[in-house]
C-alpha cells in the first residue's frame, strides 16, 4: 500500500478519462479543487453523479492502491460496495458521500470492511448557487400566506403513502395542498407490498393500509401545478411553497433500510431544500436527526410544536410520533402559526442565500478532509 496522500513510488494515475470536460459538474468540481491531492500513488476515480455500476471502464479490476467512489446516495447499491471492499482487501476504498457511514448504526452494515473509509463533502450550497440564478423570488411574510399545510410527493413511496392517508382520512384539507404526480396508468405505489408484509400488524397504520388499497392505490391527485422536470425538481417558487405556513418535506427515504439495503442518513435532497428557500415552516418527514443536521448548517428552528420525534431511532415509531405532531399544527390557530413560525422561517430563507450558510459549508468540508488526512 503507499502512504496516502503524499507518496512518490508512483507516478500519478491519470482520471479514468482523459477529458474532464465529460465529466458531470459535480465531478468536475471536485477533481479540479482538493481533491487533486489525492492523485498522489496509483488511484481509481469514479465520480459520477449516479450509481455507475454498469458503466464502469474494465480496469477497475486493475490493482490500485486507493479507488474513490462518489455517487447520489439515493442511488447506492451496498451490496456491490461491500462486495467490492471484500474482493480488493489489499486496496483502500474511498467513499466521498454528504452523509457519513456511521458503522455503530445501520445494523453494523460496515463494521467488519477495514478497508472503507468516508469523507464526508458537503456540495448543496453550489446547486442552491444554480438554484437562485434561475428564480430569487423576494420573500413572503408568513402572515400572509393562505394555507396551513403542503405535502406533495412525486413518485409517492412507502411513509408518503402512509402519510397522505393520515391527512385524508383524519383532518379538514380546507387550508392544505396536496399533490401527487404520478402516472395515472401505473399503481401508485407498489413498493407497499413491503409495508403490507412488515408493519401491517401495527394498529395505527393498518388502516392507512388498507385506506390505500381502497381509494389511493390508482389515484391521482393533483391539487396543483407540482410537476418534475429540470427546472421544477429545484423550483421552490410555488403555491405548495410559498402560499403555505408549514410544509412536510416527505423525504425519499423516511427509514434507516429497506428490504435489507441501507441508506446513510439523515437523508434530505431538494424535497428539504426548497421549503427553506421559499422561507417556509419546515415540518421534516424523514430520517432521524435531520433538524439537528440542519441546524449545524445554521439554520434556525423555532417552532411551536414538538420536534422529540425527530431523535427516535425506530423509523416506525418516529413515524407515528411525527403523525402527533401533524395533529397539534392542525389543532393550531392559523394566525398564531403564522406569528410563531415567522422569526425562523425568515431567518432560513436569508440564511440559505448568505456568505454565511456558505462560509459554513467550506469550513465542515475542511474540517472533514484535515480530519481525514490526518487519520489516514
Amino acid at each position: 500500500m503507499t502512504k496516502f496522500p503524499h507518496d512518490n513510488l508512483f507516478n500519478t494515475e491519470r482520471l479514468t478519462t482523459d477529458n474532464i470536460d465529460s465529466l458531470l459538474p459535480r465531478a468536475k468540481k471536485l477533481y479540479q479543487g482538493w481533491l487533486l491531492d489525492l492523485k498522489k500513488g496509483k488511484t481509481f476515480f469514479g465520480l459520477n453523479w449516479n450509481w455507475p455500476s454498469n458503466l464502469f471502464d474494465s480496469t477497475i479490476n486493475g490493482f490500485y492502491d486507493t479507488y474513490v467512489f462518489s455517487w447520489h446516495i439515493e442511488n447506492w447499491d451496498h451490496a456491490w460496495l461491500k462486495n467490492f471492499c471484500e474482493t480488493h482487501p489489499d486496496s483502500q476504498i474511498v467513499v466521498i458521500s454528504e452523509f457519513p457511514l456511521d458503522n455503530n448504526n445501520y445494523h453494523n452494515f460496515y463494521r467488519k470492511i477495514k478497508n472503507l473509509k468516508c469523507l464526508v463533502h458537503h456540495w448543496w450550497d453550489h446547486l442552491i448557487d444554480e438554484v437562485l440564478t434561475i428564480d430569487d423570488s423576494p420573500y413572503v411574510p408568513v402572515i400572509t400566506r393562505k394555507y396551513k399545510f403542503s405535502s406533495l410527493a412525486s413518485k409517492p413511496s412507502y411513509f408518503k403513502v402512509l402519510f397522505t392517508a393520515y391527512l385524508m382520512t383524519t383532518h379538514d384539507l380546507h387550508d392544505t395542498i396536496i399533490s401527487w404526480n404520478v402516472n395515472p396508468t401505473q399503481e401508485i405505489c407498489p413498493s407497499l407490498q413491503f409495508l403490507d408484509v412488515n408493519i401491517s400488524s401495527v394498529d395505527e397504520i393498518k388502516p392507512l393500509i388498507e385506506f390505500y388499497h381502497s381509494t389511493l392505490k390508482n389515484q391521482q391527485i393533483k391539487l396543483d401545478s407540482f410537476t418534475v422536470s429540470y427546472l421544477s425538481l429545484y423550483d421552490y417558487n410555488m403555491p405548495a411553497y410559498t402560499d403555505c405556513l408549514i410544509n412536510s418535506t416527505n423525504e425519499t427515504y423516511a427509514q434507516s433500510s429497506i428490504n435489507r439495503k441501507i441508506f446513510p442518513g439523515p437523508f434530505i435532497t431538494e424535497k428539504t431544500w426548497k421549503p427553506l428557500l421559499a422561507g417556509c415552516g419546515l415540518l421534516s418527514q424523514g430520517q432521524q436527526g435531520i433538524y439537528t443536521y440542519l441546524e449545524n448548517f445554521g439554520f434556525v428552528f423555532d417552532y411551536p410544536w414538538d420536534r422529540s420525534y425527530d431523535n427516535i431511532s425506530g423509523d416506525i415509531d418516529r413515524f407515528l410520533k411525527y403523525l402527533k405532531t401533524v395533529d397539534t399544527i392542525f389543532d393550531s390557530d392559523h394566525n398564531e402559526l403564522a406569528q410563531k413560525i415567522s422569526y425562523s422561517s425568515e431567518h432560513n430563507y436569508n440564511h440559505i442565500r448568505s456568505k454565511d450558510f456558505k462560509t459554513r459549508i467550506q469550513q465542515l468540508n475542511q474540517q472533514y478532509l484535515s480530519e481525514f488526512l490526518s487519520n489516514y
